[in-house]
C-alpha cells in the first residue's frame, strides 16, 4: 500500500531513559519521535501522512518506524557490577 516501513537502531540507554529521535522522511523533512522510557525493543511508532503519496487520491500513507537497539560493549567491570545490583535491587550509597 501507501504506508512506508523502516527500522532505526538506537542506543539501549535511549529504552531505558527515554529519548527524542529524529529520523528523515521521504521528503527530507525531520521529524523527532519521542522514545518514552521503559519502550521495549521492537515497539512500532506510527507517523500519520508521512507515507507514499497514492497517485489516484493524492492521500498520503502512514510511516511506522521500528526501534532496535544492540548491546553496548561496556569493558568497565564496575560500571557492569553496579547496573546488575540496580537490576536485582540492590542500593548503593555513596559517601
Amino acid at each position: 500500500g501507501d504506508d512506508l516501513f523502516c527500522q532505526k537502531t538506537i542506543n539501549v540507554f535511549d529504552f531505558l531513559l527515554g529519548s527524542v529521535i529524529i529520523i528523515n522522511t521521504i521528503d527530507n523533512k525531520k521529524l523527532q519521535i519521542k522514545v518514552p522510557k521503559g519502550t521495549q525493543v521492537g515497539t512500532n511508532f506510527g507517523i500519520n501522512g508521512y507515507g507514499m503519496p497514492n497517485v489516484r487520491t493524492g492521500r498520503r500513507g502512514n510511516a511506522y518506524v521500528r526501534f532496535n537497539t544492540s548491546v553496548p560493549n561496556i569493558e568497565d567491570k564496575q560500571i557492569l557490577e553496579e547496573l546488575e545490583k540496580i537490576k536485582n535491587g540492590i542500593t548503593t550509597s555513596t559517601k
